[in-house]
């Protein structure tokens, strides 16, 4: 399957930003299985996003790669059914839309009970291209409940895998499969606490081209006071050596440090140490380090930096790297442009200041179904002033009796940052706002008998 792209250009010191397969990048593969490791680690830790009460939403319907002096352009298409979006995640090197369905489900990447795929890419259809060419097709299929039950990949007719979910009585996804035409396959178990509210332990079973399946690795769990995931041992059977990675936390629960040890004969030994820190009322990091130790030397750094704008969304990512063993650095840097749904539009790419390309999104509208719910009409409440500052008044214009409703704000990422609840009058009603970062908001009123209504507001 090819790979996009940016995303580890963007961490090899000298690669083209935007690598394809005839220019593609130079990085220690030991480094990228870390980076896409700590990648998944530090997305599993940002709040479930999934159903965001904002109505009229968009979704990724299209993206398009073009590398400076290449005419050629790499490409993806997405097709959607119902009220399944799409959500552009800045955390992930990849810096695009997903362009095939994950199998990583291991519950480390997400939290148990909460929807089994990863819930930026809920798209049917998948289709990339090289340049008017299709190279490769994935099909998503999904249950009742909105879980999706397997997808299937294709690049030929000798090369399709069919990956199928497997849940438990709660919901919980407890097992996948992967299995292609050729006969190679590859099962992933796992096992939970009796309340299914935490990963214990995971084994992974293949069979590529041989007769019998053999278990593969053994992942196994343990969680701190606070119930957060403290560290995670790997043993690999096949070559017999084994890994663990160490979590510490900030005072708000915020990966702090993540260190990755090889065991040796001799002990421990460390192989990377990632640390992080964060801008007050944003849930991205604003830096993140990363240094690669060998022979208890630090033989490479990297360094990413991300520079919000007025709405808390990434205005820049700069990615700093640094080789010691050949003495060189490199500066690579992605600034985003953003349409008037806060969601990504245009990035332009550069390494060293040089101009390497850039991409564009492309976007449909669609409802989610979270808006207006119920019996009550959306006309029934004002909301001012808007824009708010440390108070928001509720003019309530149809409802005569009293009665309590749920209020709540959650920013443009769908996190809920302030929820009260209210005794709602007729005529005005007022509540007072905390502290709260200048940006859009969606203000959300909820009663079981009369339905939920949502409304943009935007603090100065």
């Amino acid at each position: 399957m090819k790979k996009y792209l940016l995303s580890l250009a963007l961490i090899a010191t000298g690669a083209s930003l935007f690598a394809q397969q005839r220019n593609f990048i130079h990085i220690n593969p030991e480094h990228k299985a870390h980076l896409d490791k700590m990648q998944k680690l530090i997305q599993s830790n940002q709040p479930n996003i999934k159903n965001k009460p904002t109505g009229i939403q968009q979704r990724v319907i299209a993206q398009a790669f073009y590398e400076e002096g290449i005419l050629e352009s790499d490409s993806t298409s997405y097709v959607y059914s119902g009220t399944r979006g799409s959500k552009y995640q800045f955390d992930n090197f990849d810096l695009s839309y997903p362009t095939e369905f994950s199998n990583s489900y291991a519950p480390i990447f997400i939290y148990p009970n909460e929807n089994s795929f990863p819930s930026n890419m809920q798209a049917d259809v998948i289709k990339n291209y090289e340049g008017n060419t299709i190279y490769d097709q994935s099909n998503a299929y999904y249950r009742p409940d909105g879980k999706m039950d397997s997808f299937i990949y294709s690049s030929a007719p000798n090369d399709i895998w069919k990956t199928t979910n497997y849940f438990n009585a709660a919901g919980t996804l407890t097992e996948y499969t992967m299995e292609s035409t050729a006969g190679d396959f590859e099962q992933v178990k796992h096992l939970y606490d009796n309340l299914n509210s935490k990963v214990l332990s995971d084994t992974i079973f293949t069979n590529y081209g041989g007769s019998t399946i053999e278990m593969q690795q053994y992942n196994y769990y343990t969680y701190n006071a606070n119930n957060k995931l403290d560290t995670i041992f790997s043993k690999f059977l096949m070559s017999g050596s084994e890994s663990f990675l160490a979590i510490t936390y900030d005072n708000n629960g915020k990966y702090k440090t993540l260190k990755d040890y090889n065991v040796t004969p001799l002990g421990a030994e460390l192989f990377s140490v990632d640390s992080f820190t964060y801008e007050p009322g944003n849930d991205l990091y604003s830096n993140w380090n990363s240094r690669y130790i060998f022979a208890g030397f630090m033989d490479f750094e990297m360094n990413t930096q991300m520079i919000f704008n007025a709405n808390n969304f990434p205005d820049t990512i700069v990615i700093k790297n640094i080789d010691n063993q050949s003495s060189t650095e490199e500066v690579n840097k992605i600034a985003f442009i953003y349409n008037s749904f806060n969601n990504p539009e245009r990035l332009h790419a550069y390494s060293d200041d040089q101009f390497m390309g850039h991409a564009n999104f492309y976007y449909e509208e669609y409802d989610d179904g979270e808006t207006s719910i119920g019996k009550i009409s959306d006309q029934s409440f004002e909301i001012y002033p808007n824009p708010v500052d440390n108070h928001i008044i509720i003019q309530n214009k149809d409802l005569s009796t009293t009665s309590k409703w749920s209020v709540s704000l959650t920013d443009v990422l769908g996190r809920k940052v302030f929820a009260h609840e209210l005794l709602l009058n007729a005529g005005q009603n007022m509540i007072q706002l905390p502290e709260l970062p200048t940006g859009m908001y969606t203000l959300n009123l909820e009663n079981a008998r009369e339905g939920k209504v949502s409304r943009k507001v935007m603090k100065k």
